[in-house]
């Protein structure tokens, strides 16, 4: 089984449905979809392509853990959490765009992404949690919207990115994550503020 192409009346992609699916190359959602469940694509490690409708307004933890081939996805726009481990693992993940919806990025949503050097993190985040973007090796750039407050987050948020890794943040709070020794120490390349 190399593509799969769902009805057109399907509203949830269930637990752990296409788990293990090591054949799997591509799939295409309907529209119709609103929520896909929990591990519902973990481990299908030949999946290369995935588009994921704007009906979409929940993807569970696990999701896409462990989808060794995607090189990249846009998530909806009505998205509001990244849940727990949600693309842990996609080694080949080099982009990825976080929509303007999001509140929190859980744990572990991103990490092991050893093939992403780039990401920012819409105004809308307030929180990102425990092992959020860790062992994401080549990350090189990260930058924070958020101009209304320092982001909280847990220390171990960004662990084992690149050494080099720079911080861009918006120039009003500048001061704030450069003396903050729990961001100064995870971004060894310095915190600047957007557009320098």
């Amino acid at each position: 089984l190399r593509v799969i192409n769902l009805s057109n009346n399907l509203t949830k992609i269930n637990n752990s449905i296409f788990s293990n699916c090591t054949n799997l190359t591509c799939i295409i959602i309907p529209d119709s979809v609103t929520i896909i469940a929990y591990a519902a694509f973990n481990s299908c490690s030949s999946l290369t392509s995935i588009t994921i409708p704007n009906s979409v307004t929940e993807i569970g933890g696990y999701a896409f853990s462990n989808c060794s081939s995607l090189t990249g996805i846009t998530i909806p726009s009505g998205i509001t959490r990244i849940e727990n481990s949600a693309f842990y693992n996609c080694s080949s993940l080099t982009a990825i765009t976080i929509p303007s919806g999001v509140t929190r990025i859980k744990n572990s949503a991103f990490s092991n992404c050893s093939s992403l050097t780039a990401i920012t993190i819409p105004s809308g985040v307030t929180r990102i949690e425990n092992l959020a973007f860790s062992g994401c090796t080549s990350l090189s750039s990260v930058t924070i919207s958020n101009s209304s407050s320092k982001l909280e987050y847990n220390t171990n948020a960004f662990a084992n990115i690149s050494s080099s890794a720079k911080l861009y943040v918006p120039s009003n709070l500048l001061s704030q994550y450069q003396s903050d020794s729990s961001w100064t120490s995870a971004f060894g390349g310095g915190i600047f503020a957007i557009g320098t």
